[in-house]
C-alpha cells in the first residue's frame, strides 16, 4: 500500500509539472517554432489540401492548446482572486453584524440571544 501511495504522489507531481509546462505561453512559442519548420515545404508544394492540413494539424493543434490552457490558468487565477476578495468582504460584514448584535444585547439585556 505504501508503494501505491508513493506512485500516486509521483504521478500527481508529474501531472502538475507537465500540465504547468504545457499550459504556458513559452510552450506555445516553442510549438509555434516547431510547426513553422515544415511551413516552407508545405507552401512550396502549392497543394491547398497540404496547406490546410498543416494549418489544422500542425499549427493550430500544437499552438492553440497551449494558448487556451494558459488563458484558462489566467481566468482561474482571476476567479480565485475574486473569491478571496468576496470571502474577505463577507467575513468583515459578519464581524460588523456580530458587533451590532452585541451592542443590541447591551442596550436590551432582557432579550435572549438567537442560537
Amino acid at each position: 500500500m505504501r508503494t501505491k501511495a508513493r506512485i500516486e504522489t509521483f504521478n500527481d507531481w508529474a501531472a502538475d509539472r507537465i500540465t504547468a509546462a504545457l499550459s504556458s505561453m513559452w510552450c506555445a512559442y516553442a510549438f509555434a517554432g516547431i510547426s513553422l519548420v515544415s511551413l516552407p515545404a508545405v507552401v512550396a508544394s502549392g497543394d491547398i489540401v497540404l496547406i490546410i492540413a498543416w494549418l489544422s494539424q500542425s499549427f493550430i493543434q500544437l499552438v492553440a492548446l497551449s494558448i487556451l490552457a494558459a488563458g484558462q490558468d489566467r481566468a482561474a487565477a482571476k476567479v480565485a482572486a475574486e473569491l478571496h476578495e468576496t470571502h474577505d468582504t463577507v467575513m468583515a460584514e459578519v464581524g460588523l453584524i456580530r458587533d451590532l448584535v452585541t451592542e443590541l444585547h447591551e442596550l436590551h439585556p432582557d432579550t435572549k440571544p438567537i442560537k
